[in-house]
């Protein structure tokens, strides 16, 4: 018995034996390869910046009528897909396509609500903006619908300006005045004037849109703040293109 015993403590000590050498040599080969690895090279940040920012925005609207003939409507009214990017140290680019329903056939037609170029790298607080794009227009018309924090436009908007509001093509410098004590911007717009309004005639000369807006912000605590803005507007309406139409608003 104690022949048998000792045979067995002795094979047990040979196995126990080889596996550590076997370990170390699987160790060994471990640390030759990661020091013999290449590095893997991660991609550069400039890549990835030549995509632009993609968002899908859906405008989903229902209505109920007692005394109509279909009492529950509900329906897609509009899909907005915006793309914007940053396409080199100077030009930032925006451009939104909005595929809206028209309200008597109920159906969809694709439109160009705003496309333009804006400028990064002007001197003196400067800045350009170039295409079509909304009009600074107090606080309503430059945000989009959807943005809105109602469903109807107010009918003192509407009965000027038009439900679509002034959306036109020009060009459109603002400047960041040097002041500490509250943001303050000023900018002036000029515009082609080819956007048909209640208060202003599709152009067909030379006469176009000129916009000017004062924009003056306070931030009262981390959770609420204060703006307060002129806006000033003069543009050929009637037919005749001899008479301008005038236009001072003040927002808060």
């Amino acid at each position: 018995m104690f022949f048998i015993f000792f045979l067995t403590n002795k094979t047990k000590a040979q196995t126990s034996s080889d596996t550590t050498a076997t370990d170390s040599s699987l160790l060994k080969e471990i640390e030759s390869e990661m020091q013999t690895t290449t590095p893997v090279n991660n991609p550069q940040r400039g890549a990835a910046s030549a995509n632009p920012d993609i968002s899908v925005i859906g405008d989903f609207q229902g209505s109920y009528n007692s005394i109509a003939e279909k009492n529950f409507d509900f329906y897609l009214n509009e899909t907005e897909i915006s793309l914007q990017s940053v396409v080199d140290p100077y030009v930032r680019a925006d451009f939104f396509l909005s595929f809206g329903r028209d309200p008597e056939t109920h159906k969809y037609g694709v439109d160009v609500e705003e496309g333009y170029l804006t400028s990064l790298s002007l001197p003196a607080h400067l800045q350009l903006k170039a295409g079509k794009f909304r009009e600074a227009l107090g606080r309503i018309n430059p945000a989009h619908p959807h943005a809105l924090p109602f469903i109807d436009l107010p009918d003192a908007f509407v009965n000027y300006f038009g439900e679509e509001g002034l959306n036109d093509e020009g060009a459109s410098l603002s400047w960041l005045l040097p002041n500490n004590a509250f943001y303050q911007e000023l900018t002036f717009q000029v515009t082609s004037g080819f956007s048909e309004t209640p208060s202003f005639e599709r152009n067909t000369g030379n006469r176009f849109i000129y916009l000017g807006h004062l924009k003056n912000f306070w931030a009262l605590t981390d959770n609420a703040t204060i703006e307060f803005g002129v806006t000033g507007i003069t543009g050929a309406n009637d037919s005749s293109h001899t008479t301008n139409y005038s236009c001072r608003r003040f927002n808060v």
